[in-house]
């Protein structure tokens, strides 16, 4: 199996809610599913070490995308999120 990076500039990322400094060097896409459980671990057991080690010193911006893939009720949390 091949995995490959997508190029940020190739993804749309205006509008998108973000945490970190707008011009950070790197840019992280993420992409996620409400009701994902592997979405719920990167979440909780990868994000907060990403935010301490590189948001916060300025490395990196991560851009959050909804990726509603588990069928309606994905779709529904989604519009609830806000």
């Amino acid at each position: 199996m091949t995995v490959s990076a997508a190029i940020i500039v190739d993804v749309d990322i205006k509008n998108e809610p973000f945490i970190g400094d707008p011009n950070a060097p790197v840019t992280i896409a993420y992409w996620s599913d409400f009701q994902c459980p592997f979405c719920q671990r990167f979440e909780q057991n990868t994000l907060p070490t990403l935010v301490d080690q590189y948001v916060k010193t300025g490395k990196v911006k991560i851009v959050f995308k909804d990726f509603q893939f588990l069928g309606p009720d994905s779709q529904d949390a989604f519009y609830r999120r806000g």
